[in-house]
């Protein structure tokens, strides 16, 4: 049995014992761009006076740039940047 930080307690994670899916943000971040795109489509579409199916274009364009990132812009692991010394220097002092 390991143990890993979580957000607000600490997570007791038993071997073998199901994970959740790796991709679980990605999709919630994807069905929440799809329904804000679509809606401000579908304002947009209003407005100017042409056809509703803008929201749904718009919704899907959205929603496909932030699933498939191209750029690798949002899903990337980066590297924390820390202000801390390094070992080395720690272990010289």
């Amino acid at each position: 049995m390991g143990y890993r930080a979580g957000t607000l307690r600490w997570l007791v994670v038993a071997a073998g014992e199901a994970q959740p899916p790796l991709m679980t943000k990605r999709v919630l971040a994807a069905f929440l761009w799809f329904y804000t795109g679509w809606y401000a489509g579908a304002m947009i579409a209003e407005m100017l006076g042409v056809s509703a199916f803008l929201g749904p274009i718009i919704g899907v364009a959205a929603a496909g740039l932030v699933v498939l990132d191209p750029r690798r812009i949002i899903w990337t692991v980066r590297p924390a940047e820390t202000s801390a010394p390094s070992m080395e220097a720690v272990e010289a002092a």
